[in-house]
């Protein structure tokens, strides 16, 4: 957000959630209205945990669905966040609707695979979308900060006895994670793309 010009009070929709990590460090910075989709269910409910016991719940609607599915009003978000959302779709259909709910002048923060950066350029023009900035992260900064981080912490924790079927299959989820980026770190080379919904004069 420190990337962005100051808004009031803005109205934030962040497609493809998952357990809510960019929601909550948004709610937290700042006064804003957050619409959070996740088709994870069991990511939600993490989700749902975490808000509350911050005090942020009352800032996030957390909703189960996708971005197709959720009836939402057209350029209705001052700012729109999609952290890995449209690599699991059509580029172009993701992007295109994540613009028609984007208020003129608003914002988007795409981040995304590296591959068919040309085709997502085009895209991008084609939905009046001005691209403002661009940064990449290499697999090295996903292993420092992210994978090795989340490794070291579940050495740590303590046996999952009892009726804890969510939590071991959590578990198992970021182990896999951990793994395939192990065999092969290159495909998490990602990039984050800043745009602007050009205003209609």
């Amino acid at each position: 957000m420190d990337r962005l010009p100051p808004m009031k009070n803005p109205r934030i929709l962040d497609g493809g959630c998952g357990s809510g990590v960019v929601s909550l460090d948004i709610a937290a910075m700042m006064p804003c209205r957050i619409t959070a989709l996740d088709i994870d269910e069991a990511e939600l409910q993490l989700f749902r945990e975490k808000a509350s016991r911050a005090g942020l719940d009352e800032s996030i609607e957390i909703v189960h669905g996708s971005i197709f599915d959720v009836p939402l009003a057209e350029e209705s978000f001052d700012v729109i966040f999609a952290e890995g959302l449209l690599n699991m779709m059509d580029f172009k259909a993701g992007f295109s609707r994540l613009a028609d709910l984007t208020r003129p002048g608003g914002w988007l923060i795409i981040h995304d695979e590296v591959g068919g950066r040309d085709g997502k350029l085009r895209v991008f023009a084609e939905k009046e979308c001005r691209l403002i900035d661009s940064f990449f992260l290499d697999e090295e900064v996903w292993g420092k900060e992210y994978f090795l981080c989340i490794e070291a912490s579940l050495s740590g924790l303590p046996a999952c006895d009892g009726d804890c079927v969510e939590i071991k299959e959590q578990l198992r989820k970021l182990e896999k994670e951990i793994s395939d980026y192990k065999k092969n770190s290159v495909r998490y080379r990602s990039v984050y793309y800043i745009l602007e919904k050009r205003q209609i004069s």
